[in-house]
């Protein structure tokens, strides 16, 4: 199937002739076969579009081209010829055979790719265009008739396929075959209809529901003709009123048979026949088409007869069965009337303003309309301020629309309206709005700026707010600005816990110091006074110490207690040290009290001092103790370490003596002293003194008996000096 659609192209490119300027609106066009020179003929005819005024007038013509995108009928087919108004009234539509003429073939009877059958419009200025065609549809029969919704949208009807769709929504394809012998095909109400002159029910059907436009559509008799007249019904064009309660139809069946014009009415869901009307005084022809004029108060029903030479377009004033039929035209030789449509009409859109919400707020849906006046459908182009543009919608909603020049095209057939409009979209008000944290108990508050009026979630109706929440809290606000334009926003009051204070415990020996330092609030009072995080105090005895504080919007003081435990020093003794001491007597044993302290100085080494290693002079030794509590104490010894050079002196010429040596029990001393007075001491191996005596005798006995074995020295000092000696204890 090879379908080819041609855009509407001027007149005189189709050979077509204009007697006039254009079709005008409330006239009649009746579809005239044949041109009144060349006989008619089964081969074909060229096809004439003849308009009339309502009372027979001659108008505007045009003439079909049977050469370039030829489209011609046959001049015997009676059924042929069918003329229909497209719903908008943009144009004439009709069906005929892609064939131009001289042409040697029966066209009734041609296969369809041979001969194509095809759709041609005309419009209001009298261009035609030849919209479609198929090499399949009817082949080996004849197209009689076609319709349109006016939008490139086509339907069919014929002798054998039953109802056929041409069109831009769909491909191409065969609506309905339920019927095939088709005649009338129009478009009601944005329904479909044909009429068929067999089958079961002849009469008026209805295809689908809407305009359909895929295949295997269920048919609906709508009005069926049979027992109406003698024999078998023969409906040609119908036409309904607005309302579908009345309905014209044409029969060709002679007047005597029931032929005529048919009125139809509808009432209690139900078709019934009122009356036929007749088709002229001294006539006995049927009619084939039929269009009605339902405007004045008795409806006006024109026609076209059914006469096989010099058939007629005749008028009624349907006032009863028996309205006369007036006779308009008369066709010429070597021409038929067949279809008849009232005259194309469009009128350019007109309009005088946008429709619109503005001024309104950024937040809200922009609602634009137009509302044109002309020939319907129109199409709507819409540009506006930002990035906004519409290509198809007569009224768009615009989101996030923005202040600025908005216009609309608006385009028909018959030419083109611009309207425009500035319209104010007011900003939506910044609401600001501070945070805040409190505790249970305490307040907290919030401000709000940006807007002229406000809302809390409160109730409140201020700008700011005091709050005293038990939980953390969001709150909204609204603000509405002078335009009326409202903004919210939310913020959050916190509750935090009650505040802690934290502080330290310390233990200090006496005479120390320590920190004390307290955190968890943000100001600080001790009890000593200080207003610090930190203390140093220093207690002789053990003390507490209090700190308070508050937080941040918190009303709560929050207090703690920190004790500071003073631990006493230790008592601590270093034994007596015999002084002054000979810088080469023996190491000294040091002790003191308690045990487990350390002992320092010069010539102090572990628990022992050493006159040699101090040399002569006065030094401190010093005895340091620390407890279990970590607390220290010392106690400090003086010793005099002498040279001891006197009493070396005063002795050199004498004798010095001890004995035995070894001694074991008694150890005998003999001191050529003349009578001096001196200090002996012993010390055992260890340095220890184990005897002493101050005598000015020359010999003395002392008692070893008990000392454990081992090298003793014997020191013996005068005022002036001293020596030593050494025996060994067995």
């Amino acid at each position: 199937m090879n379908i080819n659609k041609h855009f509407l192209v001027a007149i005189f490119i189709f050979s077509c002739t204009a007697f006039f300027g254009q079709f005008t609106s409330g006239n009649l066009v009746v579809l005239q076969a044949g041109d009144g020179v060349s006989t008619l003929t089964n081969t074909g005819n060229q096809i004439i579009l003849k308009e009339y005024t309502p009372v027979g007038s001659p108008a505007f013509s045009v003439a079909i081209s049977t050469s370039v995108n030829p489209l011609i009928i046959s001049g015997s087919a009676s059924s042929e010829g069918g003329l229909s108004l497209s719903p908008n009234g943009k144009y004439l539509v009709f069906a005929g055979y892609a064939q131009s003429v001289p042409n040697a073939t029966a066209l009734a009877g041609s296969a369809s790719s041979l001969i194509s059958r095809g759709v041609g419009v005309v419009s209001v200025p009298g261009s035609y265009s030849r919209v479609a065609t198929s090499s399949t549809f009817y082949s080996g029969n004849n197209i009689r008739s076609a319709t349109s919704d006016g939008n490139d949208n086509y339907w069919c009807a014929g002798g054998n396929d039953g109802t056929d769709y041409l069109g831009v929504v769909s491909a191409t394809t065969n609506v309905q075959n339920g019927n095939t012998n088709t005649r009338s095909v129009c478009i009601f109400n944005s329904n479909l209809y044909f009429s068929t002159g067999s089958g079961t029910l002849i009469g008026v059907y209805q295809v689908g529901t809407g305009l359909p436009v895929t295949s295997a559509q269920t048919n609906s008799n709508i009005i069926s003709t049979m027992g109406t007249g003698i024999g078998t019904p023969s409906p040609y064009s119908f036409y309904f009123n607005p309302a579908q309660t009345v309905c014209y139809i044409a029969d060709d069946r002679s007047i005597a048979n029931g032929g005529g014009i048919q009125k139809w009415v509808y009432s209690v869901n139900t078709w019934t026949l009122a009356y036929t009307l007749g088709t002229g005084a001294t006539s006995t022809v049927g009619a084939r088409g039929v269009i009605a004029d339902f405007s004045t108060p008795n409806v006006k029903v024109y026609a076209t007869t059914s006469e096989a030479v010099g058939n007629r377009i005749i008028s009624i004033a349907d006032v009863g069965a028996a309205s006369p039929a007036s006779t308009l035209a008369t066709s010429d030789p070597n021409t038929l009337f067949r279809g008849i449509a009232f005259s194309p009409y469009c009128t350019a859109p007109q309009a005088t303003s946008i429709l619109n919400n503005a001024p309104i707020c950024a937040n809200q849906l922009l609602t634009l309309d137009v509302n044109p006046t002309g020939t319907a459908p129109f199409t709507y182009s819409w540009t506006g301020s930002g990035s906004f543009s519409s290509n198809s919608v007569k009224n768009p909603t615009v989101t996030n629309a923005s202040t600025g020049n908005y216009s609309v095209t608006v385009s028909n057939g018959c030419g083109t309206l611009t309207a425009s409009a500035s319209l104010i979209i007011n900003p939506l008000p910044t609401i600001s709005v501070n945070s805040a944290s409190t505790c249970n108990g305490g307040s907290a508050t919030l401000t709000a700026s940006g807007a002229n009026t406000y809302t809390w979630n409160t109730s409140s109706n201020s700008s700011s707010i005091i709050v005293t929440p038990s939980v953390s809290t969001n709150y909204t606000i609204s603000g509405t600005s002078v335009q009326g334009c409202s903004n919210s926003a939310t913020t959050n009051v916190n509750i935090v816990s009650v505040p802690n204070i934290t502080v330290n415990s310390a233990t200090i020996c006496v005479g120390n110091t320590t920190t004390l330092t307290a955190s968890g609030v943000s100001s600080f009072t001790w009890s000593t006074g200080s207003n610090s995080a930190n203390i140093t105090p220093s207690p002789s005895v053990t003390t507490n110490y209090t700190v308070s504080g508050l937080a941040p919007g918190c009303p709560v003081i929050a207090t703690n207690t920190s004790i500071v435990v003073v631990n006493a020093l230790p008592s601590v003794t270093l034994n007596s040290i015999s002084s002054p001491v000979c810088v080469n007597s023996p190491t000294i044993l040091l002790s003191g009290s308690p045990a487990g302290g350390s002992f320092s100085g010069p010539g102090i080494s572990g628990n022992t001092f050493n006159p040699s290693t101090a040399g002569a002079g006065s030094f401190s030794i010093t005895y340091s103790y620390t407890n279990t509590n970590n607390c220290s104490n010392t106690d400090i010894k003086t010793v005099t370490v002498s040279l001891c050079t006197g009493l070396k002196e005063q002795l050199q010429d004498n004798i010095v003596s001890v004995f035995p040596n070894p001694v074991q029990n008694e150890l005998k001393i003999n001191i050529n002293n003349n009578s001096l007075e001196y200090k002996l001491d012993v010390y055992s191996p260890e340095g220890k003194l184990v005897y002493s005596e101050k005598s000015s005798r020359s010999a003395l006995s002392i008692d070893v008996s008990a000392f454990s074995a081992g090298l003793y020295s014997i020191r013996i000092l005068t005022n002036t000096g001293g020596t030593f000696i050494k025996f060994l204890k067995e």
